[in-house]
């Protein structure tokens, strides 16, 4: 059996059925107008009027190098001053 693809501008969403505490309701996976593959979490929420909605959050997938420690950037070095200038 293959595995489902979705098609650019498209994705799926289903209910989280083991959600706790703060986790997204439904959560899913797509491809983006581009193709690249894009993660989404979606909570319901209420709007002030009493309106449900869903609140979505849409993210590109961490990769291996996102995940690894960051190097700390090089402090810049300051060029020495001319001690023969007048100011």
């Amino acid at each position: 059996m293959s595995e489902f693809v979705h098609q650019p501008g498209r994705a799926s969403i289903f209910a989280n059925k083991d959600k706790q505490g703060k986790q997204p309701d439904y959560t899913g996976k797509g491809k983006d107008i581009e193709g690249r593959d894009i993660e989404i979490a979606a909570w319901v929420a209420t709007s002030e009027k009493g309106n449900k909605y869903l609140s979505m959050k849409m993210q590109y997938p961490k990769t291996e190098e996102d995940m690894a420690p960051k190097k700390a950037p090089e402090p810049i070095k300051e060029e020495q001053e001319d001690p023969d200038l007048p100011f």
